[in-house]
């Protein structure tokens, strides 16, 4: 179970349902960075994010890869 907090929402969102869209917004070849549309779906609300600055280790497309990219930089707004 995890908390996050975006400093988009004034809210801590508790264990959401995380969908990831599949097209990728930008891609930033030189920080080798690449940013994603999510959705944070809880019981009571649905969140919609863009979540930028998802590290990369190469520009080619797979998807298994975008969801690993993009669950490790969501650790970065886990609420301790």
């Amino acid at each position: 179970m995890a908390t996050y907090k975006f400093e988009e929402f004034n809210i801590e969102i508790v264990d959401p349902i995380i969908s990831i869209d599949p097209i990728v917004n930008q891609v930033d070849p030189i920080k080798m960075t690449i940013t994603a549309n999510i959705i944070l779906q809880t019981a009571s609300a649905k969140f919609g994010l863009n979540l930028n600055d998802i590290a990369v280790i190469d520009l080619n497309y797979n998807a298994e890869q975008l969801e690993q990219r993009v669950l490790e930089r969501l650790n970065d707004f886990i609420v301790p």
